[in-house]
């Protein structure tokens, strides 16, 4: 399992903040090279990809409206 969190020093303790799907041993040793000799041999398996959760990432474009929402936002007005 792959795990993204942080190490909370008012609490001395881990909290995670998201985590992958979990896989056990078995499952993953197909992708798992225990004598590889370096980069002259190149692997002949498969990458292991984690697919437990994706996150998209925002376009400039709506970037940009965000942005400049803000910046009205911010304008003051003169009365």
């Amino acid at each position: 399992m792959v795990e993204l969190g942080n190490w909370d020093d008012a609490t001395d303790s881990w909290v995670g903040l998201a985590q992958s799907k979990s896989y056990t041993y078995d499952q993953l040793k197909d992708h798992i090279i225990s004598n590889w000799s370096g980069p002259s041999e190149k692997p002949s398996l498969d990458p292991w990809v984690a697919d437990g959760y994706v996150v998209p990432e925002p376009s400039s474009g709506i970037l940009l409206l965000i942005g400049g929402g803000l910046l009205a936002l911010r304008r003051k007005r003169r009365g």
